[in-house]
């Protein structure tokens, strides 16, 4: 498995997250142009506001970061799977 994205597409849990929330294709493959132009871990599966000392900010989810181990096999295994 790709460990660094080289290109959008290798943004495979972005794919996965995305279907299983059923988001249209448009709006996962921009989400995947957008971790590649932020230089995402390759595991991001959404981009969400949060807040620092310093304000508002975006952070990638990855999906080691999923609590329900069931939830995370099927990304990961789901995502492994895409070519």
């Amino acid at each position: 498995m790709t460990t660094t994205a080289t290109k959008s597409s290798d943004y495979k849990h972005i794919a996965v997250w995305g279907r299983r929330l059923g988001s249209m294709r448009y709006y996962i493959v921009d989400q995947q142009e957008r971790a590649l132009a932020a230089g995402a871990p390759i595991n991001a599966i959404y981009n969400r506001y949060a807040s620092d000392s310093t304000g508002p900010t975006r952070e990638w989810v990855l999906a080691s970061e999923i609590k329900d181990d069931e939830l995370r096999e099927f990304i990961n295994s789901e995502a492994a799977k895409l070519k």
